[in-house]
C-alpha cells in the first residue's frame, strides 16, 4: 500500500511542474476592453465597414434626375442653334428684299444723261434769221454767236450784251419785244403802235406766265441787253397755235430787250 501511494505521489509531482510549463507557454488572454473602447485590431472591419456603408450609392431616381438635366440642356442649345438659324435666314431674306427695293429704285430714278438721245430740230432756220430776212418786213439782219439752250432747239443770239445781275429764275423782268413768224410776218409787237400796246411788258420768270421759251430764254440776259430768240413749236404754241395769227406748230422769232430787272 505504501509502495503504491509512493508511487502516486511521485507521479503526482512529476506532472506537477509540465503542467507550470505548459501553463506558462499559454498565450495569455487578451485583456477585454473596458465598456465603450474598441481594440484597434477589432476597429478596421468596423472602418472598412462604416466606409463603404458611407459611400453614396446612385440611385436610379438621381440618374433619371441627371438625364432629364442632360435631356433638357440639349433640347435647349438645339432650340438655340435653330433660333440663330433662323434669325441669319431672316436676316438674308430682309436683306435680299432690300436690295432689290434699292435696285428698282435706282433703276427709277437714276437720271439716265448717256442715254439721252439728241433732239433734232425739226425746221431749220437759223441761217435766215442772222441774214436776210425771209420776207419783207421780216426781222433785222443781226451777227453774233448762235447759241442752243441746254437738250433743246431753243437757239438764241446776245446782239448786245448788257450790265448788271444777270436774270434768273424767279426774277421779274420789264421787257421791250417784237415777234416774227418764220416766213417773217410780224405778228405782235411792245414798240409798234400797230398793235395798240406800246408799253414794257413784265414777265415773272421761269413761273409759267409766258410761253416756254421765254422762260428759258430770257435766264442771263441783263438790264440793257438785246436778245434775238428763235423758239420751236414745242416750247412756243405747239400744235394747237394761237388763234388766226399764230399757226400751229409755229417757229417764232423774237427780238428782246430789257428794261429793267425786278
Amino acid at each position: 500500500m505504501a509502495s503504491g501511494k509512493s508511487r502516486r505521489s511521485a507521479a503526482k509531482r512529476a506532472a506537477t511542474p509540465q503542467s507550470k510549463a505548459s501553463t506558462a507557454t499559454r498565450p495569455a488572454p487578451r485583456p477585454s476592453p473596458a465598456q465603450g473602447q474598441t481594440s484597434p485590431a477589432s476597429d478596421a472591419p468596423s472602418a472598412a465597414a462604416t466606409a463603404t456603408k458611407a459611400a453614396p450609392r446612385p440611385s436610379s431616381t438621381g440618374a433619371a434626375i441627371r438625364s432629364a438635366v442632360l435631356t433638357g440642356a440639349r433640347r435647349r442649345s438645339r432650340m438655340n442653334r435653330y433660333a440663330i438659324q433662323r434669325r441669319r435666314r431672316t436676316r438674308i431674306v430682309w436683306g435680299a428684299i432690300a436690295l432689290l427695293v434699292v435696285a428698282s429704285l435706282a433703276y427709277v430714278f437714276w437720271p439716265r444723261g448717256t442715254t439721252t438721245k439728241p433732239v433734232v430740230c425739226a425746221t431749220n432756220i437759223h441761217s435766215g434769221m442772222t441774214g436776210t430776212p425771209t420776207a419783207a418786213g421780216g426781222p433785222p439782219v443781226v451777227s453774233g454767236k448762235l447759241v442752243t439752250v441746254g437738250n433743246t432747239c431753243l437757239k438764241y443770239i446776245d446782239v448786245k450784251m448788257g450790265t448788271g445781275p444777270a436774270v434768273k429764275n424767279g426774277d421779274t423782268v420789264t421787257v421791250n419785244y417784237t415777234g416774227w413768224l418764220a416766213n417773217g410776218t410780224k405778228f405782235d409787237s411792245s414798240v409798234d403802235t400797230a398793235f395798240g400796246h406800246v408799253a414794257p411788258f413784265a414777265v415773272p420768270v421761269g413761273q409759267g406766265q409766258v410761253i416756254p421759251g421765254w422762260d428759258k430764254g430770257l435766264i442771263g440776259m441783263k438790264a440793257g441787253g438785246e436778245r434775238r430768240l428763235i423758239i420751236p413749236p414745242d416750247l412756243g404754241y405747239g400744235s394747237n397755235g394761237a388763234g388766226t395769227t399764230i399757226p400751229p406748230n409755229a417757229v417764232l422769232v423774237f427780238d428782246v430787250t430789257v428794261v429793267k430787272i425786278g
